[in-house]
C-alpha cells in the first residue's frame, strides 16, 4: 500500500487538501492521511494552519469522490473523538503519540478498520509493550521512521527485523531528503509505504525537504 501524506503541507487552505488529493488518486496512489491536532499544537507553531471538523469532512468526501483511502494523522485523544464517526479507512498514530495508549485503545476499539503506528524512537522493549496488549485481530501495522534527513541513518534493514521477530507487517516511513530512499523501504517493505507530499516548489513547507512534489508524482508511484 502507498501511502502520501499532506500533514499540515495544506497550509490552512482547504484548496490545497483538494489538489492533494485529486494529484495522488490520478497518480495510482492507494492511501492519503492528513493531520488533524489539537489546539495547543498550532498555537505553538502556526494557528494558519489549524483544521476543524469541517475540513476533516471534506477531506473524507473528496477521498471518496477519488476513489482513495483516507486516513487520519493525530497523536490525541481528544482529536479521536471529533472525527471518529467519520467513515475514516484507517487511523496514523503519529511517532509522539506512540506512548499514548489510551488513544490507542479507543481506536481499538472503534469501527475504524485498521491502525497504523509509527514507531519514531521507541526501544524494542517498548515496541513488544505495545504489541503485548494490542488485539491482533484487528489489523495494525508499524511504520518505521527515523526522523533524519541523514540516510545513513535510515536504518532500513530495522523494517525487515521487526517484521521477522514481530511477525507484523511494517511499512517505512520516508523522511529524508534523498528521495531515492523511498524505493528502498519500499523494497524492504514489500511495497508499504508513508511519505509526504507537497504542492509546489514555490513557497515552503512544514514538511518540506523530505516531501514529494506533486508534478511528478506518479513517476515515483
Amino acid at each position: 500500500m502507498i501511502v502520501a501524506e499532506i500533514g499540515i503541507n495544506h497550509l490552512g487552505r482547504i484548496d490545497f487538501i483538494g489538489d492533494y488529493i485529486r494529484s495522488a488518486s490520478a497518480a495510482g496512489v492507494e492511501g492519503i492521511t492528513i493531520q488533524y491536532l489539537n489546539e495547543t499544537f498550532y498555537r505553538q507553531n502556526n494557528l494558519d494552519y489549524a483544521i476543524d471538523q469541517s475540513v476533516v469532512d471534506f477531506f473524507v468526501h473528496e477521498c471518496r469522490i477519488n476513489n482513495i483511502k483516507c486516513g487520519i494523522a493525530l497523536n490525541d485523544l481528544e482529536c479521536f473523538k471529533h472525527i471518529s464517526s467519520r467513515e475514516i479507512d484507517f487511523i496514523k498514530v503519529l511517532s509522539n503519540g506512540f506512548s499514548n495508549t489510551v488513544l490507542i485503545d479507543e481506536i481499538l476499539n472503534s469501527d475504524i478498520s485498521s491502525i497504523f503506528i509509527s514507531t519514531g524512537m521507541a526501544s524494542d522493549q517498548e515496541i513488544d509493550s505495545l504489541l503485548a496488549r494490542i488485539d491482533r485481530d484487528k489489523p495494525v501495522s508499524l511504520i518505521h521512521t527515523q526522523l533524519t534527513h541523514d540516510p545513513l541513518k535510515a536504518n532500513l534493514n530495522a523494517i525487515k527485523y521487526l517484521k521477522r521477530r514481530l511477525s507484523v507487517e511494517v511499512f517505512y516511513g520516508h523522511h529524508s531528503e534523498f528521495l531515492e530512499l523511498i524505493y528502498a523501504g519500499c523494497a524492504m517493505a514489500n511495497g508499504n509505504v508513508f511519505f509526504y507530499i507537497k504542492r509546489d516548489s514555490d513557497r515552503s513547507y512544514p514538511d518540506d525537504a523530505h516531501a514529494v512534489l506533486c508534478e511528478g508524482l506518479e513517476i515515483v508511484v
